[in-house]
C-alpha cells in the first residue's frame, strides 16, 4: 500500500490484507478487496500474455545485459499512481518495454534504449457522433510519426458528473505509423464498451509508443459527449 504523508495520511493507493485504499471524485476511501473470478476480455488476455512473454525474456539475457537494464532503471525513474517518482527494478522496466513491443508484434530488445521516449501528442480531441456525422479522434501532429504508434485508452460513463475515471480506462486503439488525422475509433470503442448511447461521455488518454524501444510518451487527456446527427 502506498500513501502520501499528511497530518495523518492524506492520499493512499494499493492494498493491505483485505483492505484496498482508493480514490474517487470525493476523495480517498477504503473498500474491501474483491478478487475477480476470471478474465473475460480478449484484450486483457492478450495483454497478460504479452507481459508474461516479456517477463520470460529476462531469463535469456546475459549478466551484462541485465546489468545494463538495472542501470537504465536507476537513471529513468517512472511516475507511480500517486504522481511520485519511483525507480523500477531492471526486470520490471525491461518487461514493461518489451511487453509493449510484444503487443505491437515486434521482437523483444535485449539491451535498453539509448534514445529518448517518443514525443507526446501536441493536441487531441474527440467528436463522437454515432449518427450521420463523423466519429473522429483528431490529433497533431497530423500524421503519426515514423516508427511510432499512438495508443488511446477510453472510458465510457453515463453521466457528465462522473469525472474520476482512472480505473475505467481500457485501451481500444493502436493507431499505426503514418496514419493521418482524424482517426475513427467508433467500432473499437463499441467492441470494448458495447453500443454507445447519446449523452454518454467518452473520456480518453493517448500517448505515443515507440516501435523501436517500447518507450511511451507522457499522456494527453480529453473527452467528448456522444451525439447523433440525423
Amino acid at each position: 500500500m502506498k500513501f502520501t504523508p499528511g497530518p495523518i495520511v492524506s492520499t493512499l493507493s494499493g492494498k493491505q490484507g483485505g483492505v484496498v485504499a482508493s480514490r474517487n471524485g470525493s476523495g480517498s476511501y477504503f473498500r474491501r478487496l474483491a478478487i475477480p473470478v476470471t478474465v473475460t476480455s480478449d484484450a486483457a488476455v492478450a495483454a497478460k500474455a504479452a507481459f508474461a512473454n516479456a517477463s520470460q525474456h529476462w531469463r535469456t539475457l546475459t549478466d551484462a545485459q541485465q546489468a545494463a537494464w538495472k542501470s537504465f532503471a536507476r537513471e529513468n525513474p517512472v511516475t507511480d499512481a500517486l504522481g511520485q517518482q519511483v525507480t523500477l527494478s531492471g526486470i520490471a522496466i525491461c518487461t514493461s518495454l518489451n511487453s509493449r513491443l510484444s503487443q505491437m508484434s515486434i521482437a523483444h530488445i535485449d539491451v535498453p534504449p539509448v534514445t529518448a521516449p517518443p514525443v507526446a501528442l501536441a493536441t487531441a480531441s474527440l467528436t463522437p457522433d454515432i449518427g450521420a456525422g463523423d466519429f473522429d479522434f483528431d490529433y497533431t501532429v497530423s500524421a503519426v510519426p515514423a516508427s511510432t504508434q499512438y495508443w488511446v485508452w477510453f472510458a465510457v460513463v453515463n453521466s457528465a458528473g462522473i469525472s474520476y475515471v482512472r480505473n475505467l480506462y481500457r485501451r481500444a486503439s493502436q493507431i499505426a505509423a503514418a496514419a493521418a488525422s482524424p482517426y475513427d475509433p467508433e467500432a473499437e470503442i463499441a467492441l470494448r464498451f458495447g453500443t454507445l448511447q447519446v449523452g454518454q461521455v467518452i473520456h480518453f488518454k493517448a500517448a505515443a509508443v515507440s516501435e523501436v524501444s517500447g518507450q511511451i510518451s507522457s499522456f494527453i487527456f480529453g473527452k467528448g459527449t456522444v451525439v447523433s446527427t440525423v
